[in-house]
């Protein structure tokens, strides 16, 4: 499946400025069989929200961030609650919800500070072993950036029954103007 969103252009034809590509499979029976990568994340007391972060409006407006301990190495961790609809008039999906939070993975993960870089995800690959349930979802996220302006994020994504699957995004780096 494939779905496209267009933009006029000024002086020109539309072009695409956003695709969205899904496989849809058939599914069968392995809950015999199933297994998880990784131990559930349990939500902890929130940290404060990186400064940043803390009043920034819009996206920021539509959910519920909540910050876990760092954890080093490993990864930082956050809990995110969506609480906007996608479409004010239709119920939001567990799938919907988690893609909503799976675009925060850049944020979770940042190794560089948000005051002095721009690390703007241009793509986002999502990879589930099952579908999400609920309304809560937990990212562990890392990101590495290379010596030419291009970085990489990726993330453990769990609802509250445990790990789901995993994503990554490309990152364009680039150093924010001083004022």
């Amino acid at each position: 499946m494939v779905a496209e969103l267009h933009a006029d252009r000024e002086g020109g034809p539309a072009r695409a400025v956003a695709r969205v590509t899904a496989w849809l499979l058939a599914v069968g029976d392995t809950a015999d069989v199933e297994s998880a990568r990784y131990p559930a994340v349990v939500e902890g007391p929130a940290e404060p929200l990186p400064a940043v972060f803390a009043d920034a409006g819009g996206y920021f407006d539509a959910i519920s961030w909540r910050p876990q301990q760092s954890a080093g190495h490993s990864g930082a961790v956050s809990w995110f609650t969506p609480i906007a609809h996608i479409v004010d008039t239709d119920p939001t999906t567990a799938l919907q919800r988690l893609a909503v939070v799976v675009d925060c993975a850049n944020g979770v993960g940042a190794v560089l500070d948000p005051n002095q870089f721009v690390f703007m995800n241009t793509d986002t690959v999502v990879h589930l072993h099952r579908l999400p349930t609920g309304d809560d979802f937990a990212l562990r996220a890392r990101a590495s950036v290379g010596p030419d302006g291009v970085g990489v994020t990726t993330a453990e994504v769990y609802d509250k029954a445990g790990f789901i699957g995993t994503s990554a995004q490309t990152l364009l780096v680039q150093r924010r103007a001083r004022s």
